[in-house]
């Protein structure tokens, strides 16, 4: 009998690997996967179970999910076939029974399960928060170009123009950004900071500044801290005169939340 384990391998890659390999398997011309990815509440009342016998379940109907039953594994003579029946029979009062069973011969040895895939999800993804803010200004030029963001946690430095996606560790728990911006003579720099998504009190810190003799770039120092322990999806937009950032969210659709944006604009 064969049988699978799942490997999450960070955000983009997932690895499908039998780990109880069947004598026979060599006789197989072909083997496919079908993975359902999902966070924990997606998944309820599974069960998992090596059955060489019939078996049968009353299952009690959840609302607002589907009922899956998927084989996880499989053992049986090459020679023979496989001969399961799966039955879904209303009980009445919202029950079901379900039954696994031979329709001919002996019962074919597998693997398998039942559960609940929920179509409502009520877990919400929070946006980072911004906890600490400071704005230093230099009245000499230390950068050498005109708008560039450093991650310091992964030494992660943005300083071209065009549009950027980076992806936070999940064991992050606190962001530091500097963002650098040279202010020339004759501009304003407008700097709006979101301190979060669901901030009760003041949400917005707005400041403009003026380009000066005594102030020729601008350092923007930022921490953010996450709500919960998950990977950050952030969109970075640098063009010659604006930068801004997006958190991108997945909250029954997908969203992408402003954090901050700094404009250069003529006085």
């Amino acid at each position: 009998m064969s049988t699978k384990q799942l490997v999450y391998q960070g955000l983009d890659a997932v690895t499908v690997s039998l780990t109880k390999v069947p004598e026979d398997f060599l006789q197989q011309v072909q083997v496919g996967f079908q993975i359902i990815l999902g966070p924990k509440e997606v998944f309820q009342n599974f069960l998992f179970l090596d059955s060489t016998n019939d078996y049968s379940k009353l299952i009690e109907e959840k609302q607002n999910a589907w009922f899956i039953s998927p084989f996880t594994g499989m053992g049986y003579p090459y020679t023979d076939a496989v001969r399961l029946d799966k039955q879904y029979q209303f009980q009445g009062n919202s029950l079901y029974q379900y039954s696994l069973a031979t329709w001919w011969s002996a019962f074919t040895p597998c693997s398998h399960s039942h559960g609940f895939l929920s179509q409502v999800l009520t877990t919400k993804f929070y946006s980072l928060n911004l906890y600490q803010f400071e704005v230093k200004q230099k009245s000499q030029l230390g950068s050498t170009t005109s708008i560039s963001v450093h991650f310091l946690e992964n030494n992660q430095i943005l300083n071209t123009t065009g549009e950027f996606y980076v992806t936070l560790e999940k064991d992050l728990t606190d962001i530091r950004i500097d963002i650098n911006v040279v202010c020339p003579l004759g501009k304003w720099i407008e700097s709006n900071f979101e301190k979060c998504l669901d901030c009760p009190i003041q949400k917005l810190y707005k400041q403009n500044y003026k380009c000066s003799n005594t102030l020729k770039e601008l350092v923007f120092k930022i921490q953010y801290s996450k709500q919960a322990q998950a990977y950050s999806e952030l969109l970075i937009n640098i063009s010659e005169n604006l930068c801004d950032m997006k958190q991108i969210l997945y909250n029954q659709k997908l969203e992408e939340i402003i954090m901050f944006s700094i404009n250069l604009t003529d006085i």
